[in-house]
């Protein structure tokens, strides 16, 4: 049987990022479903882009205290690189949140 989706926990409060991917359109909807969350504890997931020849990452496009189901969010003029980056909001470190990274819908504009 297959495992479906990843235990994120808040440790220090930091973000932890996901491997870095091309791009695959000029345009996408994202999303995240959160099949359970501690009691009082949210996820928000950003998703960071940049080009090659940039030194740093910036943010795309932010979905925010995520505790149920599936959320989504478009974005477009997207650079070549991307990765997400997720954030346990929440008050101890063992604070935790079961969730799966749906594959980005690509659109050409």
């Amino acid at each position: 049987m297959p495992f479906i989706g990843e235990y994120h926990r808040r440790f220090a409060g930091n973000p932890q990022y996901s491997p870095t991917f091309p791009r695959g359109g000029n345009a996408a909807l994202f999303g995240e479903e959160i099949f359970e969350v501690d009691p009082a504890v949210s996820l928000t997931v950003v998703v960071q882009h940049k080009n090659i020849e940039d030194t740093s990452w910036t943010n795309l496009v932010s979905l925010s205290s995520l505790t149920s189901g599936v959320n989504t969010a478009t974005a477009s003029a997207i650079k070549e690189l991307l990765r997400f980056a997720y954030t346990v909001n929440g008050t101890n470190p063992e604070d935790s949140v079961y969730s799966n990274t749906l594959a980005p819908s690509w659109r050409p504009y």
